[in-house]
Parts: C-alpha cells; structure tokens; sequence
C-alpha cells in the first residue's frame, strides 16, 4: 500500500467517533504509574501501533480506547486470568514471569507479592488499512519508555497467540518484535474472514485468540539508574519499515475481525543485549504494579459506520465483567485500589476470574 492510501484512510478513522465514550488517539499513554492529576509520573510509557508502505514510511494506526489519555481509565483484573504462550505451551502469567531466568539469568525474582492482589489492565482495538487485493499488512507494536537508554524502568512482555517476548525498553519509539531463534519478527495481520471463506466450514476454527496481542510491563530498577527528566513529547524516531507488497485493486472492504500472524525477518534479536553488560543488572521495582494492554484488532479499507464503533465499544468492554476495580488512578485521587503505586499488599482480593490471555 502507498502511503497516500494509507493515509487517506486512517485520516478518516482518527475523527471523534460516533459513540459516547470512545476516544481515538495515534499515542496512547500506557504509564505503570502516574501522577494524580499530571501527565508525567513515575514511570512513563507511550504507546504507539504503526504500519509500513511500499514507500518505506510508517504511519501510525488508531488506537481506540473508553477514555481519553490523561484520565486512562484501567481495571484491575485477577492475575490468574493471564495466560501466554511459550514454546507451544500454555502457561499462567506468574509462572512465565517467575522462570524468565531461564530466558536470562539476570531475569530473576520479578513477580512480586503485590502481582498476586491484581494486574493494572486497559483494552484498545486498532483498525489496520487493508483493501480488497491485499492480502495482509505488517505492523509493530512501537513503546516510548521515558527512561530508556542504558537505565531502562521497563522489561515489556510482547504476547501473541503463538510466543511471548521479553525485551528490554531501552530506546525511543522502541518497536517490539517477536523473537523466534535469535531472529526479530514483525506482526502480520490479515482477514479472519478471508481464512474462513478458504476453508471448508467443517475446517473452521474460532478466532477469539488470533485476534489480538498483549503488551505487558514489568516495572523495573536498573543498577546505577540516574535520574532522567520525565516530559512528555511525541515520538519522533523512525523505526524499520515492514511493507506490504501487493497493490490495491476494485473492491470495498468493511470492518472485520482480524488474524494476528508471525511477520518478515528483520534481523537479529536484541531486545535483551543490555544484560550482557557485566555491570548492568536489574531488579523488580514493587512500587508499581505490572500493567497489561490489550490490543484487539480489525482490518478495514473503507470508512467505519457508527456500527462498526458500536461493535467495538462491546469489544473493548468485554472484560469488565471479571474487574475487582475500575476508574483512573489519575483523576480520582487515592483510590484504594491495589495497582495504586506504593500500596501495601498484605491481603489478597477475591476477584473473578476471567480468561484475558491467550
């Protein structure tokens, strides 16, 4: 796709939509832990979700969420109701976290008796370009850690239906892949429903966990970390481009739910090489809870109906249900809720439990 097409199209998706309570913005603010009523806190993160063009530009996709960037409503859901998958395993959220020494041996002792009360949770849905004629659109997850560099604040967990990825967020506008083998793999997305009009209908399959990824933080204290000035800016450091390489042809495509794949190779993985520094080491910070986002997508090569909204104001809603707590931690003053930065943690909530990863 060039990118003039691109852009026409997502231009249109990134007006005010047509629903109450939905909020539209190309960088979300994903902070483990801010200041009451500041945009700047203690550990900053925006996020960002962005596609390649033939024309070897990025442009960055809608994120659509129930609240808007300051007031980042969240929820506070049970950790049990985490699951990823490694190595064609399917394993709890504590226990991946708790053996990712055997990832790295500095990885060591990051889930913290907090995790156990509840995980700091938001939903978005992004749309992605993709016409009629097209057969799927490459794309990475971009973060911005306001403290990266060789002091980083944060290990971020990217989670597919198929792996999960530990890297390190130690650069502006950092993109985070997939690593399979030592290789760095971009995401690819395409149309569920395109599959299933491939398949035979006794080969269907329910798509509910191909259709989305979850960007978890892990708030960390790297050694000798220096203080560095947390203001927000937009992220202005272009990432590699991963492309889509067929053209547009006739055809109108509407919104429909989306298949999350394993992308192109891009090269090496080094999303964890700062820990081969012998004087680097990191330890968990407990101030702070660990915060999961969940993204949902669709793919569309048209302009939404307020339809389309309708419907993904019930995706992004569909958890809810299993939240013990729910509001922002940033307007509402002290709350009480157990993701609020520096809590006690001495007794455990009794929450639902629901079925948020993959």
């Amino acid at each position: 796709m060039d990118v003039n097409s691109a852009r026409t199209i997502i231009d249109k998706w990134c007006k005010s939509p047509p629903v109450d309570g939905l909020h539209v913005n190309t960088v979300s603010w994903n902070d483990p832990s801010r200041g009451k009523k500041s945009s700047g806190g203690y550990n900053i993160t925006d996020q960002t979700l962005s596609i390649g063009t033939i024309d070897k530009e990025r442009i960055m996709c809608p994120l659509v969420k129930n609240s808007t960037n300051f007031e980042d409503k969240t929820t506070d859901q049970n950790p049990k109701s985490f699951y990823l998958m490694d190595k064609e395993e399917r394993i709890s959220l504590e226990n991946f976290i708790s053996n990712l020494d055997k990832v790295h041996p500095k990885l060591t002792k990051l889930w913290d008796v907090r995790d156990e009360k509840a995980i700091l949770t938001q939903h978005h849905h992004t749309i992605l370009p993709l016409p009629y004629g097209i057969d799927s659109v490459e794309f990475t997850a971009n973060c911005s850690s306001y403290t990266n560099g060789q002091t980083p604040s944060v290990l971020c967990i990217y989670s597919t239906s198929t792996s999960s990825t530990p890297q390190l967020l130690t650069r502006w506008g950092q993109e985070l892949y997939i690593n399979k083998d030592g290789k760095s793999l971009t995401s690819k997305a395409s149309s569920a429903k395109d599959k299933t009009d491939n398949k035979d209908n006794s080969d269907n399959e329910n798509n509910s966990v191909n259709n989305k990824v979850i960007l978890y933080q892990i708030p960390i204290i790297t050694t000798n970390k220096s203080f560095i000035s947390r203001v927000r800016r937009l992220a202005s450091e272009s990432s590699k481009s991963s492309r889509v390489t067929r053209g547009i042809t006739s055809g109108t495509r509407g919104m429909e739910d989306a298949d999350i794949e394993e992308g192109e190779d891009v090269g090496a993985f080094t999303g964890l090489d700062l820990l081969n520094n012998d004087n680097v080491s990191i330890i968990r910070d407990t101030s702070m809870p660990i915060r999961a986002d969940i993204i949902t997508f669709s793919v569309c090569g048209s302009e939404l109906t307020k339809d389309d909204y309708v419907k993904i104001k019930s995706i992004i809603s569909q958890y809810d249900i299993y939240a013990k707590a729910s509001g922002s931690l940033v307007t509402e003053g002290q709350t009480g809720r157990s993701t609020e930065t520096g809590i006690d943690t001495t007794e455990l909530l009794q929450m639902q439990i629901g079925s948020l990863g993959f």
